[in-house]
């Protein structure tokens, strides 16, 4: 299968599909650097040690081998091969899934000790599901996750990837869905997603945001 790719000939990075072990060692690797709030990590991530790092790389794999929904793209430096963002993309043409908890379920051995803090991370799973299962009801695709290096932060990474996933959708003819969080919702915003849902209360503030597809008219034939 060819490789995707996204390159502007005069710029540093380049946007290409992740599909390798050593892809997703350095994506997870990028994500903790990203994320350091401990309940999002709690919630989406775990722990920040090497056996936390090596679950979350295998559980990316595994859904990716198994889900043939989930996508992952991977923006490179061109000059060092370094990875310095990453998303994940969930491509729902036909069918659209059930929104359980078991979609998400990471296992979350972590907490195997703490009943209450396990309960409430699968509560705030669930009310997650329950968001999707009441406004994702036709074929969609959703950026799932997206983070950028916070070294090369406002160098244009994020838009790449924003811009990879929306000529996707528009050429699939798809709504695309987006759960963002406050930070993010500008980038979002400047792609044409908008706030369907917003919670501004609790741990867990953002949006769930929704963007059209634009979609153009082919002409042809004889």
């Amino acid at each position: 299968m060819a490789t995707t790719s996204i390159e502007d000939s005069s710029g540093p990075f380049i946007l290409t599909r992740a599909h390798t072990p050593h892809d997703f060692d350095s994506i997870v690797a990028l994500e903790f650097k990203t994320f350091t709030d401990p309940h999002l990590r709690e919630i989406f991530m775990g722990p920040d040690t090497p056996d936390g790092h090596a679950y979350l790389s295998s559980f990316y794999q595994k859904t990716l081998h198994t889900n043939a929904s989930d996508v992952w793209v991977k923006v490179e430096e061109k000059k060092t091969g370094k990875i310095v963002g990453a998303s994940n993309w969930r491509v729902h043409m036909g069918s659209v899934p059930k929104h359980e908890l078991a979609e998400e379920d990471l296992g979350w051995a972590w907490l195997e000790c703490d009943e209450e803090k396990l309960n409430k991370v699968k509560g705030v799973i669930t009310g997650i599901m329950g968001v999707r299962k009441s406004l994702f009801t036709e074929p969609y695709c959703q950026l799932h996750i997206c983070f950028t290096d916070p070294d090369y932060q406002r160098r244009g990474i994020g838009s790449m990837m924003l811009q990879w996933g929306s000529d996707l959708a528009d050429q699939l003819f798809l709504p695309s869905w987006v759960e963002a969080s406050p930070a993010g919702n500008f980038l979002y915003r400047k792609f044409g997603y908008k706030d369907i849902e917003v919670n501004e209360s609790g741990e867990m503030q953002g949006s769930t945001m929704r963007r059209e597809a634009i979609v153009l008219p082919i002409e042809g034939g004889q």
